[in-house]
């Protein structure tokens, strides 16, 4: 017959150094610890110049981590003095400037060069207020209708700093400029670069919807899609492309009555009625204009 594994003492493993009387098991643990102590000291002792080495060492490690952290806390507020400084020159600058001189490529190096250079150089720090400055400066060149230039700012605020607050705003703001890129582009007649360009500013709104589902820029960014695709109509009817610009304008209208729906989401950020229906008076305007060409484009 197998026998029986009975619980007892003698089944637990057993460590051969362990003392069973606790009067020896306490007198072995104060000599272990002095024995310990001993040779530490020893060591110490025996090899002075390697501990005292090993010591500074460590001293200096600690000294430069501490006058680190201090030279970039002492950076970072320099910076910002900088930022809100450049800040402070554009708002007095562009005041200044005439609306019919907006146009003006070249009129960013005369009137508010010191806020450009600020922000450039805030651009090359680390931290929140590098971040800023790329957008702040996307705010520039957008002001004085530079729009590419904006849009390269804006994108690289996206693209780079996706944990950034306000990446979401960013993105709103690449897609209106690149939509105001494309206007002018088809006010240059350039109708297939603009046609491109507000395809790439459709592109962006619907990641904007991917990816910010709850973002309350959605109403006005579904409103820019279907002016986009309405202007990508009227170049394609300029170009003799019939064919796809029913599709465009088909398009146009469905954004703009998502742009109402999106709108509906978000009533409560307005706080009134009125409100809800300005925006679909206006939304409303847009889709009859479209359905109007639309008609003619049928006939025709």
């Amino acid at each position: 017959m197998a026998e029986k594994n009975i619980p007892s003492e003698d089944n637990k493993i057993i460590n051969p150094k362990m003392k069973h009387v606790k009067g020896q098991q306490e007198v072995e643990t104060v000599d272990w610890f002095f024995e310990l102590g001993s040779k530490v000291t020893k060591y110490i002792y025996d090899n002075k110049k390697k501990v005292l080495i090993i010591c500074l060492s460590f001293v200096f490690i600690l000294a430069g981590i501490l006058f680190t952290n201090y030279m970039i806390k002492k950076s970072h507020l320099k910076t910002s003095d900088q930022f809100y400084s450049a800040t402070s020159d554009f708002a007095q600058k562009v005041q200044k400037i005439e609306s019919d001189k907006l146009n003006t490529g070249k009129l960013l190096d005369k009137d508010v060069t010191n806020a450009v250079e600020g922000y450039s150089q805030l651009t090359k720090a680390n931290g929140t207020e590098a971040v800023l400055s790329m957008f702040n400066l996307g705010v520039i060149y957008y002001s004085i209708q530079n729009f590419d230039a904006a849009s390269g700012y804006f994108k690289d605020i996206y693209d780079k700093n996706k944990d950034f607050p306000f990446s979401y705003i960013a993105l709103h703001n690449l897609g209106t400029s690149l939509i105001n890129s494309a206007y002018y582009k088809q006010s240059k007649k350039e109708y297939q670069k603009a046609i491109d360009t507000y395809q790439a500013a459709i592109k962006t709104f619907d990641t904007q919807e991917q990816k910010f589902p709850k973002s309350p820029n959605l109403p006005t960014a579904f409103r820019m899609i279907g002016i986009s695709w309405e202007y990508i109509a009227e170049c394609q009817l300029l170009l003799n492309q019939k064919d796809k610009t029913k599709t465009s304008f088909e398009n146009s209208i469905k954004s703009y009555k998502k742009a109402i729906e999106y709108f509906k989401k978000f009533q409560f950020l307005t706080e009134a009625d009125h409100a809800l229906q300005s925006f679909t008076d206006k939304i409303n305007l847009s889709i009859r204009r479209v359905e109007v060409k639309l008609n003619l484009l049928n006939k025709s």
